[in-house]
């Protein structure tokens, strides 16, 4: 017999669920969806530009990963003090958080600067001169952004432990309709290079970031930054967050830098071939939205959860999202996949059937048990100080 969320008077309705998941869709996909617009237009400027944008990109969504799991580690530590019914240490948490990657971040882009020649020369090896050119314009002016991105997924990932995840979507489509509209002023109308790409996602982050701040200042949410945050570091909240996110942060990391190590090696083979695959996993990227959705909604919910000490509810939760998440994925129409080929006329695309669909099945079903895993991190753990 089925025991309905009613019956057992759980804390997310199956309402609260498709609010809280749809928006995280939506946010997955505009994201996708400007990375293939970005591609698209940077080809007016050339191929050399859009081989140099790849490569640099390679980098910069390392980068957001590490971030993207310090925020996850902050995020389910909020979630589970909210779950406590502890919002002061909540809100502690927050703090500690953008505290946190905001100085790392520092740290991370000052370094970027000082190794560009490395991450240039000895990363990518041997790439042509053009394509060096670009990637050395773009690094050094998207690598400015590294901050504002750091802070900007911080508080996305507060947000959406507290419920609301139509903050990130909305942000979302601020920063990528500035990003898409800047690239087409810049590169269509004033003629820029690689630099008409690299200004507006420079621009877009600072303002995503800049607003993010703002909204999650506001004293009367569940989980907020305080009026002055003191450079202090609180040794056993930055423990907490690092103990969820140093782990989730080397295994995503692991996926990005299995991806440079390809992209290094395709590099050697001429810019034809890093433009082919660098629109080819904007392509494939689609079919890894459901999973990656529900995952950040499985950290919301199952942290909620474990923090109030409902394990029965977790588990129930649990098996609920990863139902829908791969139901949503083998549902998808998109079936097939695309090869993207280059001859000495350019870049074709070329239809296959694709037995890559149940790889990225799989693929997508481990990125949201990774979310799961560190949404259940056991909050006994987790010692209440004022």
């Amino acid at each position: 017999m089925e025991i309905t969320d009613s019956a057992r008077n759980r804390m997310f309705s199956n309402k609260d669920l498709v609010r809280l998941i749809i928006p995280l869709i939506i946010e997955q996909m505009l994201t996708v969806t400007v990375g293939l617009a970005d591609s698209i237009m940077t080809a007016n400027v050339g191929e050399e530009a859009v081989s140099g944008v790849s490569l640099v990109d390679s980098v910069m969504v390392l980068m957001i990963n590490l971030f993207s799991a310090l925020a996850t580690g902050g995020a389910v530590v909020a979630g589970q003090f909210l779950g406590q019914r502890k919002n002061i240490m909540a809100c502690k948490t927050a703090d500690q958080l953008i505290l946190f990657i905001v100085s790392l971040s520092v740290v991370i882009m000052a370094g970027i600067y000082a190794c560009k020649n490395f991450i240039l020369n000895v990363v990518f090896g041997n790439i042509e001169p053009g394509v060096m050119h670009n990637a050395e314009i773009y690094l050094m002016i998207v690598t400015a952004s590294i901050p504002f991105i750091a802070i900007y997924n911080g508080c996305a990932a507060l947000f959406r432990i507290m419920g609301n995840s139509k903050i990130s979507m909305n942000m979302s489509m601020l920063m990528n309709g500035i990003n898409i509209a800047g690239n087409a002023i810049l590169i269509y109308g004033f003629k820029f290079g690689v630099e008409g790409v690299a200004i507006p996602t420079l621009v877009s982050r600072i303002v995503a970031a800049v607003v993010m701040v703002r909204l999650l200042a506001k004293q009367n949410q569940d989980v907020h930054l305080s009026k002055h945050i003191h450079f202090h570091f609180k040794g056993y909240l930055i423990q907490k967050i690092l103990h969820i996110g140093v782990p989730n942060g080397i295994e995503n990391s692991m996926f990005q830098l299995g991806r440079i190590m390809v992209l290094s090696i395709v590099a050697g083979f001429g810019t034809s071939s890093i433009t082919a695959n660098a629109i080819g996993n904007v392509v494939a990227s689609f079919e890894l939205i459901p999973g990656i959705g529900v995952g950040f909604a499985v950290l919301t919910v199952v942290s909620r959860c474990i923090g109030a000490g409902d394990y029965e509810a977790a588990r129930y939760y649990t098996k609920k999202l990863l139902k829908s998440s791969l139901c949503s994925i083998d549902r998808i129409k998109y079936h097939r996949s695309y090869d993207l080929t280059t001859d000495h006329s350019g870049i074709s695309f070329i239809t296959r059937n694709s037995s890559n669909h149940k790889k990225d099945l799989i693929i997508s079903y481990f990125m949201l048990c990774n979310d799961l895993a560190a949404s259940i991190h056991d909050p006994e753990h987790i010692k209440s100080r004022k």
